[in-house]
């Protein structure tokens, strides 16, 4: 069951990624830069709560099928747990991209404080706000 779930986890880094790989900055569009900061922070709000099955309910129906509420606890935790408690938000990005078959997309990055470090999430959003992906690093 953990090998299914890093694989599907893979799977939707490597859709997301490919999906952005075609973006040219060029073809950005105008949104809310707040209204999609906001959104952002809500879904990282989710996954400090460590509830992974309300994450996996805030992406969109076609992402959800490339993954599981227990994909997404394998995938985050290692990351995660060392961590300890979530302290503050220090600073967000977004930008909005056009892929080549003309989907529109925002990426918010957020750079986000712990109790034993910091990390940066990008979380890419649709033009509704649905979660589209989401992306953790050190």
């Amino acid at each position: 069951m953990k090998k299914f779930s890093r694989i599907m986890c893979i799977i939707l880094i490597a859709v997301v990624t490919l999906s952005f790989a075609a973006c040219t900055p060029k073809s950005a569009f105008d949104f809310d830069k707040d209204a999609a900061v906001k959104r952002a922070k809500e879904v990282i709000d989710v996954v400090n709560t460590r509830d992974y099955t309300a994450l996996f309910n805030t992406f969109s129906a076609d992402v959800q099928k490339l993954t599981t509420a227990e994909g997404l606890k394998t995938s985050f935790e290692p990351t995660l747990a060392p961590l300890g408690a979530f302290s503050e938000y220090q600073s967000a990005e977004a930008i909005s991209q056009i892929d080549k078959n003309g989907a529109k997309y925002i990426n918010v990055f957020l750079k986000t404080k712990y109790e034993k470090g910091t990390h940066v999430y990008e979380v890419t959003l649709d033009t509704d706000m649905k979660l589209q992906g989401i992306h953790i690093t050190a």
